[in-house]
C-alpha cells in the first residue's frame, strides 16, 4: 500500500504541468474504478480523456480543474455528477455517453461555455428545465436513453444547431422547441410521437428533420415554413397523406 500510494504522488508531479491527458492501459490499472483524491491537484489540464476505465463516481471537488475545456467520460459506470461541476466555467465539450446516469443534476445548467452535450446511451426518463440557461449549447444528443418528453425551457438554447433524441420513448416535443432558431438538424426517429407540434414550422433554419418509426398519422400544416428542409424522412409512420403546404419546402 504504502509503495501504491508513493506511487499515486509521483505520477500526479509528473503530470501537474501537463494540459492533456487521455486515458490509456496504464492508467485503467492504476484508477480503475475511481479516481484519488489527489486527482484534483492537476489543474492545468484543458483536455481531460478518461474513456472505458470502468469509473463509478467522481471526487466530490473534481470541479477544481478549473481550466478544462474538454471532458471525456464516456463508457463508464457513472450515475452522477459531483455538484463541484458547475466550477469548470471554461468547459466548452462534455461526453458522457455510455454510462448509466438516470437523472441529470439541476447545475448541469450552470456551464456557460458549453457548446457540446453528450449524453447518448444513459438511462434518462427526463431533462431538467435548467438546461435551458445553456445559451452556447450547439449540439445536444440524448439519443438510446429512456426519455419520455422535454422540458419546454429546451427553447432556451439559442445557440442550438443539432438536437438528437433518436431511440427513447417521446410522445410528444414541447411549444418551447419553436424557439430553437439556430436549429438545423432534428432526429426524433424510433419514438412515440402520434403528432408533430405545429411549431415546429418556426425552426426556420431546420435543414434535417429525421422522423422514423413513430406513430405519426398527420404532419402539421406548417412544416410548409421549413424553407431551408432538404432531407426530410417520416418512413414507417402511419401517414395516410401529406399536407398540400408540404410542397413549398
Amino acid at each position: 500500500m504504502f509503495f501504491f500510494n508513493f506511487y499515486q504522488q509521483f505520477i500526479f508531479g509528473y503530470f501537474r504541468c501537463f494540459e492533456t491527458i487521455q486515458s490509456n492501459r496504464n492508467l485503467y490499472r492504476l484508477f480503475s474504478f475511481r479516481l484519488p483524491a489527489g486527482f484534483v491537484q492537476l489543474r492545468n489540464l484543458t483536455i481531460l480523456g478518461l474513456n472505458d476505465m470502468s469509473l463509478t463516481n467522481l471526487p466530490p471537488d473534481f470541479g477544481s480543474l478549473e481550466a478544462l475545456q474538454s471532458l471525456e467520460l464516456r463508457e463508464n459506470l457513472l450515475k452522477s455528477l459531483p455538484e463541484s461541476l458547475s466550477q469548470l466555467l471554461k468547459l466548452e465539450r462534455l461526453d458522457l455517453g455510455d454510462n448509466e446516469i438516470e437523472e441529470l443534476p439541476p447545475h448541469i445548467g450552470k456551464l456557460p461555455a458549453l457548446q457540446e452535450l453528450w449524453l447518448d446511451h444513459n438511462q434518462l426518463q427526463h431533462l431538467p428545465s435548467e438546461i435551458g440557461e445553456l445559451k452556447t449549447l450547439a449540439c445536444l444528443d440524448v439519443s438510446e436513453n429512456r426519455l419520455e418528453d422535454l422540458p419546454d425551457k429546451i427553447g432556451g438554447l439559442e445557440s442550438l444547431t443539432d438536437l438528437h433524441l433518436s431511440q427513447n420513448v417521446i410522445e410528444k416535443l414541447p411549444d418551447g422547441l419553436g424557439e430553437l432558431k439556430k436549429l438545423t438538424i432534428l432526429k426524433v426517429d424510433q419514438n412515440r410521437l402520434s403528432t408533430l407540434n405545429p411549431n415546429i414550422g418556426r425552426c426556420e433554419n431546420l435543414q434535417e428533420l429525421i422522423l422514423t418509426e413513430n406513430f405519426l398519422l398527420e404532419l402539421p400544416l406548417s412544416i410548409g415554413k421549413l424553407h431551408n428542409l432538404n432531407n426530410l424522412n417520416v418512413d414507417r409512420n402511419s401517414l395516410q397523406s401529406l399536407p398540400i403546404e408540404i410542397g413549398k419546402i
